[in-house]
């Protein structure tokens, strides 16, 4: 713990613009409640005694919440504003005190890393980034980890906190602050390990900033969040950033990736292998496609002789001389690539691999990630939102079962990136016998406006399906789909995944696909729900 006077110290020899001033509401402690007991930038977290920081965020500043964070016992402001007459007389009747501190936004991190005693140092933590792929890595990696007697702390799209207590994330990456906190309390939890997704958006806003790694590895990257860094040469570029930026003692690329690759190519700009790191490198199927050559710097896993079944797959992990039978209840054969980043994230970590792949063969599915929502029609429900990742999705589908006929359904998130909507619906129009189209978060846009967007991408516009409320879309697609079950048919709900609402015009609706393909099976008493 932190008193304010050492937190008042601290800032001050800080190199920012602006004086920290203090307000003080002459509240009378002892000696132990001069202690901060946290420090928090959400509201509903504030305890008594916690330091609350208030900045601007997407839609309020933090001051906003001011009443309810005094009502709940903060014991401090930490503001980039002074208080107003009003503000300080609220503080004075609740005995808090207030840090005006200009510069807040620029020393945030550093704050937060020197409050919470710098946790990433205190755990072993490993960071996964790609475009694709990094959230089902990310949650391989970890069940890994509990198989191995392991105790570990997931952070990423499927929320926070060790697997079995997992709490709703509103980023991939947290914030800094948030971040440093949520390390800490891994630490306070004696966890040992923490496995965190590493977003494109954390790596150019500096969330991830002083954290130490011991791992780090790339999925992939292919194309998205070009609304956010406005070209595709720097969301690479971000990317490559990770990799060059934070000092890892292992990091591990997919040979696969054009990214990866310049990564561990010696002549080009990118290249990290003059990094005092260990590199690790994974592929799938290498022996039957050429990928990069590899040094001798490079340890190397691939999966080879690669085979789908409807009920998951099965290949060889090849490392050095040593060859291992892999069954997984995986379905998609970009899950089996992401296994082998898993795999090579915890063999990097001293972990021996035929432990690893005896443990592999219990891989839960992540929730949201190919999964098997029905049997009879086959439902699979799936978080693709880019072109790459509805197209690898469809491939997927069709390899498991080649004999079906596929359908998809999808939408496009609103306010998002506007260049991927008729590039998805080219893509579905040539990978899927039928396409159904709906709405997927349109938030402040008109869904109609959306459609029409990716219609654009399509020869045949015509032959879509289009039904705008995604519930009305869904029930129409399974309606369809269970007329004649003589024909099989595979239907592959993409976008949402895991998520459960729909956000519309700044309110979020509960909403989730998988519980609307459940309820209508069991309505209609047709198919077999999971």
């Amino acid at each position: 713990m932190k008193s304010l006077e050492m937190l008042q110290v601290f800032l001050q020899s800080q190199p920012i613009k602006g004086s920290v001033r203090r307000y003080t509401c002459h509240r009378l402690r002892s000696t132990t409640e001069c202690f901060l007991t946290d420090l928090t930038e959400d509201s509903r977290q504030i305890l008594p005694g916690a330091a609350f920081v208030a900045l601007s965020g997407l839609r309020h500043h933090g001051l906003t919440f001011l009443t309810d964070v005094l009502a709940r016992g903060a014991f401090l402001i930490i503001s980039d504003r002074a208080p107003s007459e009003g503000q300080l007389a609220q503080c004075r009747a609740a005995k808090a005190d207030w840090l005006y501190v200009p510069s807040l936004p620029n020393v945030l991190t550093d704050l937060a890393v020197w409050f919470f005693e710098h946790p990433s140092q205190k755990l072993t933590l490993i960071g996964i980034t790609g475009t694709n792929g990094k959230t089902s890595t990310a949650f391989y990696t970890a069940q890994l980890l509990e198989a191995m007697g392991k105790k570990v702390g997931l952070i990423g799209t499927l929320g926070n906190g060790p697997l079995s207590s997992l709490q709703k994330s509103h980023n991939t990456t947290p914030g800094g602050l948030a971040l440093q906190r949520l390390l800490a309390q891994f630490v306070e939890l004696g966890l040992g390990y923490a496995v965190m997704e590493v977003s494109s958006h954390a790596i150019a806003l500096g969330r991830i900033a002083q954290l130490q790694f011991s791992t780090l590895a790339l999925t992939q990257v292919t194309s998205d969040h070009l609304d956010f860094h406005g070209s595709q040469a720097a969301y690479e570029a971000a990317k490559v950033q990770l990799f060059h930026q934070y000092p890892a003692e292992h990091k591990v690329i997919n040979l696969r990736d054009s990214v990866g690759q310049s990564l561990l190519n010696e002549g080009h700009p990118h290249s990290i292998l003059d990094h005092p790191s260990a590199l690790w490198g994974y592929a799938l199927n290498s022996t039957t496609e050429s990928v990069l050559p590899i040094s001798s710097e490079v340890s190397r896993i691939s999966g080879e002789h690669l085979q789908l079944t409807p009920q998951g797959m099965r290949l060889q992990v090849h490392n050095q001389q040593h060859v291992f039978d892999l069954d997984l209840p995986l379905l998609g054969a970009f899950n089996a690539e992401n296994v082998l980043c898993a795999l090579s994230c915890l063999a990097a970590q001293g972990f021996a691999l035929a432990d690893l792949i005896c443990a592999a063969k219990h891989l839960r599915p992540v929730v949201g990630r190919m999964e098997r929502v029905a049997s009879q029609p086959m439902v699979l429900v799936d978080f693709a939102h880019t072109e790459d990742a509805l197209e690898k999705l469809l491939i997927a589908a069709r390899a498991h079962q080649p004999e079906a006929k596929l359908w998809v359904l999808f939408g496009c998130g609103g306010d998002r990136d506007v260049f991927k909507r008729p590039k998805m619906g080219a893509v579905a129009e040539r990978l899927a016998d039928q396409v159904f189209l709906t709405s997927d978060n349109p938030r402040s846009e008109p869904p109609e406006a959306i459609i029409e967007q990716i219609l654009a991408g399509m020869q045949r516009p015509q032959a879509a399906q289009v039904v705008v409320e995604r519930q009305a879309a869904i029930e129409s697609a399974l309606r369809a789909a269970s007329v004649d079950l003589l024909q099989p048919i595979v239907l592959v709900i993409a976008g949402k995944g895991h998520e459960d609402y729909q956000e519309i015009q700044g309110q979020r609706y509960p909403f989730l696909d998988q519980q609307v393909v459940r309820d209508w099976m069991k309505q209609n008493r047709s198919g077999g729900a999971e």
